[in-house]
C-alpha cells in the first residue's frame, strides 16, 4: 500500500508521554498523517504485520528521561480517571504503587507504563525503528524526522503539556525509595537512553 502524498512514507510509534502529541499534530498540519500513524504499538508487532513495507518507510519514536516521562504519566491520568479515584494521592505515593508494588488500581493504561525500549526495541534491545529521537532535544530531532520525510519544520511547539506547577525534581523531593521504583522498572530506558535519576 502507497501512501497518497509526495513525501517519504513514514511510520509513528507513538511512546505514550514522549510528546507524540505534538508530532501527530504537526502531521496533521502537513497532510501526510493518515496511514502513518503507527499510533500506541509495539514497533517490533507493527514491523511483522507490515512486512517490507515497513522497510520501504522511515520509522522513528521519541523517547524520554524515565523519571520525567513517570512525573507526566502521574500528572496526564490525574486530570482524569486517576484523582477522581483518588483524588489526594500524590505523586511519590503513586509511584510506589505504580512501581513498588503493580497495583493495578492505580495503573488507568496497562500500556502508557510499558518501558520505551519494550515499545521500540526488539528481545536484544536493538531499535526497530530507524530514527529513535530524544524528548530533551526535541527540536533537533523533530529537524531530523522532518528532512527525512521531506516536509517544512514548521512550527516546533510541544502540545499536551501537563500542568504541574513543579517540576519533576522537586516532586521526587529527594525520596531515593520512588527514585529507585522508577530506576529499577526503566532500567533497560535507564541504560539506552543514558538517563540519571533527577537532582535537586
Amino acid at each position: 500500500m502507497k501512501d497518497a502524498n509526495p513525501y517519504r512514507p513514514f511510520f509513528f510509534v507513538h511512546v505514550p508521554k514522549t510528546g507524540g502529541t505534538s508530532i501527530a499534530r504537526r502531521m496533521q498540519s502537513q497532510g501526510v498523517w493518515g496511514s502513518n500513524c503507527g499510533g500506541h504499538c509495539i514497533a517490533i508487532k507493527a514491523k511483522a504485520r507490515l512486512g517490507k513495507e515497513w522497510d520501504e518507510r522511515f520509522s522513528f519514536g521519541f523517547i524520554r528521561n524515565p523519571w520525567s516521562r513517570a512525573f507526566s504519566i502521574y500528572n496526564y491520568w490525574m486530570l482524569g480517571e486517576l484523582s477522581v479515584k483518588f483524588p489526594n494521592l500524590k505523586f511519590t505515593d503513586w509511584i510506589r504503587k505504580v512501581y513498588g508494588l503493580d497495583d493495578e488500581k492505580y495503573i488507568l493504561h496497562p500500556f502508557g507504563i510499558l518501558p520505551q525500549t519494550t515499545i521500540l526495541c526488539d528481545s536484544f534491545g536493538i531499535p526497530c525503528v530507524d530514527f529513535v529521537g530524544r524528548f530533551e532535544d526535541y527540536e533537533t530531532s523533530w529537524d531530523k524526522v522532518c528532512r527525512e520525510i521531506g516536509i517544512p519544520v514548521g512550527e516546533r511547539k510541544h502540545t499536551n503539556k501537563s500542568n504541574s506547577k513543579i517540576t519533576a525534581e522537586e516532586a521526587y523531593s529527594d525520596d531515593e525509595e520512588a527514585i529507585s521504583f522508577v530506576g529499577k522498572y526503566y532500567r533497560e530506558d535507564v541504560i539506552f537512553g543514558g538517563y540519571s535519576p533527577p537532582l535537586r
